[in-house]
């Protein structure tokens, strides 16, 4: 296709399991102008054999001559890509039949917001619905402590890549990603979609999963970048603690939760001053990041652990609410689903 709308790029390594499920859900979509970009990262199994099995003109099929790695191949794939927007697409994952087209309205209806995810359905070795933040504001909140897009769900606005001269680092793998939508939440608005538009597979294979603790120790990397920025804070002891806690040292859990809970206040209170993220959307994100750090070392010191929860200056009564309402909600639709 020679002027696609739509660059769906997508990496390929020891994927002849899943592969050929992946592919038809990008052929079966209803929106038709697009291209398929797909590198085969040297597979030693029957990967490459898969891909040139299909005949379809929108395919575009390519070879690394060495292994490149995941990151490389995705700025090759860019590079290559003609469409005006990039759809990313893992090599086990499937998509909806109407994510693009859902994808390519919103950001043709709104030409600021330069990056778009979607919520998703988890299943395989765990099961779930995601209930992602949708808004602009919400998400560069949350952005704070976790990643909030799915990297397989996300679809890009290329001259937000070229204006600003982004592409993946390859010195943040495995966050390389949580970085880039960083960096593109400078200059535009950022959104997911609230549908179920990607079917996340988890397998024992994962990439994030083989690689867990060298992922946590980017992603806060890429947390000191963002509140470096957005906030003017030296949060090197908070991110050593963090890493002390979630990798369970034998630092005290309590006196860990302290340091943690009371850097957490000092980014409300710096905020309170710069006013760089909106005060509501703050306040939930840590609530939020709060409530996640209990479920750590959970059978060490549980009752101090839940005194200092609930009596935290983190703690929000409604947050708390609405946070027990969307599990029993998210239960539901996935029983449903």
């Amino acid at each position: 296709m020679s002027n696609p709308l739509i660059s769906v790029i997508m990496p390929v390594f020891k994927a002849e399991k899943f592969l050929k499920e992946t592919i038809d859900s990008i052929l079966k979509q209803s929106f038709e102008n697009f291209e398929f970009l797909i590198i085969d990262d040297c597979s030693p199994d029957n990967s490459y054999e898969i891909l040139n099995s299909y005949k379809d003109k929108r395919i575009r099929c390519y070879r690394n001559e060495i292994n490149l790695g995941y990151v490389k191949t995705l700025n090759i794939l860019i590079n290559l890509a003609k469409g005006k927007y990039l759809a990313r697409q893992d090599n086990d994952d499937v998509s909806h039949p109407d994510r693009l087209k859902l994808q390519y309205e919103l950001l043709e209806e709104d030409l600021d917001i330069g990056l778009c995810g979607t919520n998703a359905r988890v299943f395989g070795s765990t099961n779930q619905i995601t209930r992602l933040p949708t808004g602009d504001q919400d998400i560069r909140a949350f952005m704070i402590y976790t990643n909030p897009f799915i990297h397989s769900s996300v679809m890009i606005r290329k001259s937000a890549l070229e204006n600003e001269g982004l592409t993946y680092n390859v010195d943040y793998c495995p966050s390389e990603d949580y970085l880039l939508w960083f960096q593109i939440s400078k200059k535009y608005k950022i959104a997911n979609l609230p549908e179920i538009l990607l079917y996340y597979r988890t397998h024992e294979v994962n990439f994030s999963k083989l690689n867990k603790d060298i992922q946590i120790t980017k992603a806060n990397e890429v947390r000191k970048e963002i509140l470096k920025f957005s906030l003017s804070l030296d949060e090197k002891e908070f991110h050593s603690n963090l890493n002390s806690y979630l990798n369970n040292t034998s630092d005290s859990v309590i006196n860990v939760l302290k340091k943690i809970e009371s850097y957490m206040l000092e980014i409300i209170d710096s905020n309170q001053r710069l006013n760089y993220y909106n005060k509501i959307s703050l306040q939930e994100s840590l609530f939020n990041f709060w409530t996640h750090l209990m479920k750590f070392n959970n059978k060490n010191r549980k009752f101090q652990k839940f005194y200092l929860y609930f009596n935290s200056k983190l703690f929000s009564l409604n947050f708390f609410i609405r946070l027990i309402y969307e599990k029993v909600i998210k239960r539901t639709i996935w029983k449903l689903a």
